[in-house]
């Protein structure tokens, strides 16, 4: 055996040796082709009267780095051997084209030769060789002698049938395969085909017309080539077998309700229809469609009347593939149609809400309506309308969508003066107006159920009344400064007031401007108090604050309804107090400014009975000279109040000591005890000078004296002019019988016997101290002293001296 390295290539041959010698010798053969390199070999060892030794068979082979022979068709291949015996001959024979070449043997030893390969086939040629008489064939087979191997599928063109016969598609592999097809029912149980060439063929199998009615039907298949090679296995195949006729079969749908679209299904119970021709009538309604050409075939009834519906097939004639023909029979399938009412109204309700979901519709708001009805409608041929009635008069609400629904919407707009305060929207009817509302089989709904009124529906267009004017107490001095109190008087809404609110403002001289936050206050008297903020824009709050003095503020009341309409009304300009405050002991105004007097505090609208005590004053105003504390007497003489004090002297007896003339500021009060002594105080002991007391804009002089010398009590004033100028000039003197008459007496005043009443006699032209050398006096018996003559201190008596105990003060007013 010779084996090349690239791979084998298997033949099948007859091999024929003719021995031309009487003896027989064992020999050794070698077929060699060769071209271009490739060799064709075949390797035999044969044995004389016995053929071939072992199983009689040859090997050729084909070796070297090219394609197989199918592929070398058309070329030249040089083929040589070795001749064992003389006058040997050797025949190759290539079957697929015929082609023959001789190779004779003169003697043992080598042959060679050439032959061309032409004509082949696609598949590998059938070689034989044939050397003598003797002749063997060549294992395993030849080029193109392949074992047969059913590739292509077993197809029946429909079910298998009895008593028929049934055609078979498959596939041969080569020319004269013999392939046999055996299995129970098979009538000849083996039926058998030869293969003419290779490629797809057909044959028909008949089945015994008794075979059973079954789903499928189980074959085997199997093949032998020319050669009598068999297949390598045998192949199962299931194939349907079918004897029935088919049927007609009707389905409907569920019951439905007038109006409604019924269904029916119409099918036959074969796959393989060859042609059928059925109808069908119908107790009522249109069917589409009006004929039917599949299967299964789905047929729509529209317009059944109420009732029992039914659907009956009448099937001419039905027939398979097979032959099988189908009962002609009449088949009847029935649903219900139920009776569809007319439509109605079931329900009304509000869809839209107002633009500024406050609950309230306002002007050109849209006030939307939904009408349900039990069923789809539609509508058409005009546009119907909702009749409504408000509190101010009859409203129509235009039909707006909804057809083809079963919900309609209907929608009005909200114009200047209409009004629905209580919510309660009626309604009189719905107006076709020349439309028809229809459900889906033309029955025209029922329009008179619709409810008669719907609540939620509240709308005003008015705006709140509030009448003036309105004020701010009396006037301003009676303002406290701490609460403002404003009174209107009435105010008004269509429906209902919601707020009524108060705001502080500033009043430009044209208009009173009031913060966009206001707080808001239920009314219920006309009359409310609020507690204003400090600031520019101050705004109402509930703390007690002190507003700017000095600024031009206004009130402003305002009454809003519930739909958030409102109406403003505003004060004139008033301007705020300006209040008392105390810094460091002393009362100011609370802007920082300083009254030129006691008497102007008093007098001054921020003065809130702060009472008697320190007052910072500015004689001469902003700008010269500083202010300075003062002391104020705002509750003594019969509670005039507003006194300044412009003159203090407490001394015990004893003591001499020199008045102080101030230029810059008065004294104040230290202590009211007599026998104490202030004498070295430079704040309690002095008086004012004639240009200090100047700067004063006074009418009153008020003198108030105590001696240890006796136990009455000076307090008294006058409002003598010669009095004022002596004191501011220290020029002239007091008008002793003005100043008499003048006279009034405070509360303290403990003798009326005595000064002022008594006057006689007068210092004059004493300068700085017109208020201590004796400016009124009666010679010898009264006097008011204050180191008078260089060391009398006298109050309403004549002690000649100092060694008394005394208390003096004079206020300008």
């Amino acid at each position: 055996m010779y084996y090349m390295n690239l791979f084998k290539m298997k033949f099948a041959n007859i091999f024929y040796v003719k021995l031309l010698r009487a003896f027989f010798v064992t020999s050794f053969i070698f077929f060699i082709c060769s071209c271009d390199g490739n060799i064709l070999t075949e390797e035999k060892n044969s044995t004389v009267g016995n053929n071939f030794d072992n199983d009689g068979r040859v090997r050729l082979g084909f070796s070297g780095n090219y394609p197989p022979i199918t592929s070398l068709n058309g070329s030249n291949y040089f083929i040589s051997g070795q001749c064992q015996l003389n006058y040997g001959e050797v025949v190759v024979t290539f079957e697929a084209p015929a082609i023959t070449q001789s190779f004779l043997c003169s003697d043992p030893g080598d042959f060679s030769g050439t032959i061309n390969l032409t004509g082949l086939a696609s598949s590998p040629a059938v070689i034989t060789a044939i050397q003598g008489e003797l002749s063997a064939t060549l294992s395993p087979a030849p080029l193109n002698d392949q074992i047969p191997i059913l590739t292509a599928p077993i197809i029946a063109d429909q079910p298998l049938v009895g008593g028929v016969n049934n055609t078979l598609t498959f596939s041969c592999n080569e020319a004269g395969e013999l392939v046999s097809f055996t299995g129970t029912g098979l009538n000849p149980n083996t039926q058998n085909f030869n293969c003419t060439a290779p490629g797809l063929a057909t044959t028909n199998l008949f089945f015994a017309s008794s075979i059973e009615t079954t789903s499928s039907h189980t074959i085997t298949v199997s093949s032998l080539d020319s050669f009598g090679n068999p297949t390598t296995n045998n192949t199962n195949f299931v194939l349907p077998i079918e004897n029935q006729a088919p049927l007609v079969v009707v389905s409907s749908g569920p019951d439905i309700i007038e109006g409604q679209t019924a269904n029916f299904i119409i099918s036959v119970s074969d796959s393989n229809i060859s042609s059928f021709n059925y109808n069908f009538v119908l107790s009522s309604g249109i069917a589409t469609p009006s004929t039917c050409t599949t299967n299964p075939c789905n047929i729509s009834v529209t317009g059944a009347n109420p009732g029992v519906l039914s659907l009956m097939v009448r099937a001419n004639s039905i027939n398979d593939n097979l032959g099988n023909t189908g009962p002609v029979a009449n088949v009847t399938e029935s649903l219900t149609v139920a009776d569809d009412p007319s439509p109605v109204i079931t329900s009304l309700s509000l869809v839209s809400t107002d633009g500024d979901s406050d609950g309230w519709f306002e002007t050109s708001d849209s006030v939307t309506l939904s009408v349900v009805y039990s069923e789809i409608v539609t509508v058409s041929g005009g546009t119907p309308s909702l009749s409504t009635n408000l509190s101010s008069g009859a409203k129509s609400a235009n039909y707006l969508s909804g057809s083809g629904s079963n919900t309609l919407r209907f929608a009005f707009s909200v114009s200047g003066g209409d009004e629905l305060c209580n919510g309660i929207l009626n309604f009189t009817g719905l107006n076709l107006n020349g439309a028809t509302i229809r459900d889906s089989i033309g029955q025209n709904a029922i329009n008179s159920g619709l409810p008669s009124s719907l609540s939620g529906v509240r709308i005003d267009t008015t705006v709140p009344n509030i009448s003036g004017p309105m004020d701010i107490s009396a006037n301003n001095a009676e303002v406290t400064g701490r609460a403002v109190t404003a009174s209107w008087p009435s105010h008004s809404d269509n429906c209902s007031v919601a707020n009524i609110s108060m705001a502080l403002g500033t009043h430009d001289g044209t208009s009173c401007n009031v913060p966009t936050a206001i707080t808001r206050f239920v009314d219920l008297s006309n009359t409310m108090s609020f507690q204003p903020v400090s600031g520019v824009l101050p705004y109402i709050g509930a703390d007690n604050f002190t507003l700017s003095p000095l600024t031009n503020y206004c009130t402003s009341v305002m009454v809003e309804d519930a739909a958030g309409h409102s109406r403003q009304l505003s004060s004139a300009a008033w301007q705020a107090l300006n209040v008392l405050v105390l810094n460091s002991g002393a009362y100011e105004f609370a802007d920082g400014t300083f009254a030129r007097s006691c008497n102007a505090y008093f007098n001054s609208s921020g003065y809130q009975s702060e009472g008697s005590g320190l007052y910072r004053i500015d004689l001469d105003g902003t700008g010269g000279n500083s202010e300075f504390v003062a002391q104020c007497d705002m509750t003594s003489c019969g509670g005039i109040g507003g006194w300044t004090l412009v003159l203090n002297y407490l001394r015990r007896s004893g003591e001499n000591t020199s008045v102080t003339v101030r230029n810059s500021s008065t004294p104040i009060i230290g202590s009211t005890t007599l026998g104490d002594d202030e004498s070295l105080s430079p704040t309690t002991w002095g008086h004012a000078s004639n240009s200090l007391m100047s700067q004063f804009g006074f009418t009153d002089v008020r003198y108030h004296c105590k001696t240890s010398a006796h136990s009455r009590e000076l307090d008294f004033f006058v409002f003598d002019p010669n009095t004022i100028n002596y004191y501011q000039s220290g020029t002239g003197g007091i008008d002793i019988a003005n100043y008499n008459s003048s006279a009034r007496l405070c509360e303290g005043h403990s003798a009326t016997a005595f000064l002022p009443g008594a006057t006689t006699n007068q210092y004059i032209n004493r300068g700085n101290n017109a208020m201590t050398e004796f400016p009124f006096w009666r010679g010898g018996r009264y006097h008011w002293g204050i180191r008078g003559a260089g060391r009398r201190w006298e109050c309403d008596d004549y002690s000649n001296g100092f060694s008394i105990d005394t208390y003096h003060q004079i206020w300008v007013r």
